[in-house]
């Protein structure tokens, strides 16, 4: 008689879908969901174990990979009673009848369509009576002020200030990680095509102060006034020596601010006229260190808002050498006659301005609100644009 050997079948193996439920392969390469239960001296198989047969056993058992445990194969196949709330056996959540006449489901079907399409109109989500600032280091000790005041007055309001130059709070405005952009110049072209494309609109622009860029220089120092033409030397390299300017001779010290800053992008397009700064100018972060920079330095030159003179001397500034030098002063800058006058602005993005965003704006602009800017040192905006 001819013996033929048989080859062994491998064993049958599966991956629990989770507590209690076993995928295994079948014969035709399906395959179809079992259950374990705690009968026989077996366990609950936990999600993700594999299994596979065990042929020790009678009748035929599964044994869980790294589990002494066998698992009958009859009971595996049970169907587990179904409960309400409890998921499948293959892993999904148990159906449910929706309950209601059809009228209903339309209501309720149109109900959620308004609140998706009023919630997307909102924009970026605020908690109510919560505005964010930021951007202009020059405005940030006049808005923290600004803040404290209104808070006071309306005690459900919280304002957040930030800092970081006029570039990071229109990044920001464009980001719609904040609500309102302090800026010491106006919007760039395209600082504008980035709001089109966030948030299909121009910002709206308030101006919200008037400033006077002031020419600082140590107290010892003995000039007095400077021209735009010989300032924009001094900054762009073309004179290095003080000696030039009737001074003694020894090497100017340029302080500079940040190129992210406002006040640097506009003393470079009002005084420079376009041109780059000296290499040798020394770059710091806010208007505050670069006065405290030429405080320090009987050498140096800088230039910042007007709210920071404390510590050094400002200069007169003349349009020309020929012409007439004028000192800041509300009257010279409200009217436009001194020569490196500026605004100070806020932006908001048109749908955000609602709310408490829109009553500080208001209230910024009001008489109450430009106080403030003259005791701070800042120069109120003239009576025709405010909200009085």
């Amino acid at each position: 008689m001819t013996r033929h050997s048989v080859r062994p079948r491998p064993p049958r193996q599966g991956v629990a879908t989770r507590c209690g439920a076993v995928r295994v392969g079948s014969r035709h390469g399906g395959s179809w969901p079992h259950r374990t239960a705690g009968q026989g001296g077996g366990r609950c198989v936990r999600s993700g174990e594999i299994v596979r047969e065990h042929d020790g056993a009678s009748p035929r058992a599964l044994l869980v990979e790294n589990s002494p445990y066998p698992v009958s194969l009859a009971e595996l196949r049970k169907k587990p009673p179904r409960q309400e709330g409890l998921e499948s056996a293959a892993g999904f959540p148990e159906r449910r009848r929706v309950v209601g006449t059809p009228a209903q489901i339309h209501r309720c079907l149109l109900l959620g369509g308004l609140l998706l399409l009023f919630a997307g109109a909102c924009g970026r989500p605020t908690l109510a009576g919560s505005v964010t600032i930021k951007g202009s280091d020059t405005m940030v000790v006049l808005t923290q002020k600004w803040a404290e005041t209104y808070m006071a007055l309306h005690p459900e309001a919280v304002i957040q200030v930030n800092g970081g130059g006029t570039g990071a709070g229109f990044a920001a405005l464009q980001a719609r990680a904040t609500d309102l952009c302090n800026a010491s110049r106006r919007i760039r072209a395209r600082e504008k095509e980035n709001c089109l494309r966030a948030f299909r609109k121009l910002p709206t622009e308030y101006p919200v102060a008037l400033d006077g860029l002031h020419i600082y220089v140590h107290q010892a120092n003995p000039l007095k006034q400077i021209d735009l033409e010989t300032l924009a030397a001094i900054y762009t390299g073309a004179i290095t020596n003080w000696s030039a300017l009737g001074g003694p001779r020894a090497p100017i010290t340029i302080y500079s601010r940040e190129n992210s800053s406002g006040t640097y992008e506009f003393f470079k397009e009002r005084v420079l006229l376009g041109r780059d700064f000296s290499v040798r100018a020394q770059t710091l972060q806010g208007t505050a260190q670069v006065l405290e920079a030429v405080a320090r330095d009987p050498l140096g030159i800088g230039y910042g808002g007007a709210a920071y003179g404390q510590g050094a001397r400002h200069l007169r500034v003349s349009r020309t050498a020929d012409s007439e030098a004028i000192d800041p002063s509300e009257a010279t800058v409200t009217s436009g006659i001194y020569p490196v006058s500026r605004f100070l602005y806020c932006y908001v993005n048109p749908d955000l301005d609602r709310g408490d965003v829109a009553g500080y704006l208001r209230w910024i602009r009001s008489r109450e609100g430009q106080a403030i800017v003259r005791d701070l040192g800042y120069y109120p905006l003239p009576p025709e644009i405010r909200t009085d």
